[in-house]
């Protein structure tokens, strides 16, 4: 066996390989409708979609990203009116994003090619077996100290 083969038998190779091309296959999709929002911006935006608003940090511990970084990311969406800058009432030093109604009719329609994805990823799975996918995923997320980063 020679060292390329070694390398492709190990776990975290494998579930690389296999998020490029889950990867690819939603660019892919997101190719095929007239989108103003990219998928790494919907990705990116998904904590501000689930919570509706979020602290600038708080998107920056999720996402894995430093200051600079979370900082361009945020004032791109200003641009494209994707989300609101607002001060804290509690902290006028913290930042708060909320989720503008453009957003939010952009995410309501491009939902459905990330179920799709899904459905596509897992064609070949028993309920049972995504079930017990998951359950491994999130053991060894939890192995890795069980952040949530995107």
């Amino acid at each position: 066996m020679n060292n390329y083969e070694t390398l492709h038998q190990l776990v975290g190779i494998q579930m690389s390989k296999t998020m490029l091309s889950m990867k690819r296959h939603i660019i892919a999709e997101f190719a095929k409708v007239d989108s103003e929002m990219s998928f790494e911006d919907w990705m990116n935006l998904l904590p501000v979609i689930e919570s509706e608003t979020i602290s600038q940090k708080d998107l920056a511990q999720i996402l894995g990203k430093d200051k600079t970084t979370i900082s361009r990311l945020i004032n791109q969406w200003e641009k494209y009116q994707f989300v609101e800058r607002i001060k804290s009432t509690q902290d006028q030093r913290v930042n708060v994003l909320k989720m503008t109604k453009q957003a939010k009719k952009i995410h309501q329609k491009l939902r459905p090619l990330f179920d799709r994805g899904d459905e596509d990823f897992t064609r070949n799975l028993s309920k049972a077996e995504v079930l017990q996918l998951m359950k491994i995923l999130e053991k060894i997320s939890a192995g890795l100290g069980g952040k949530d980063v995107l």
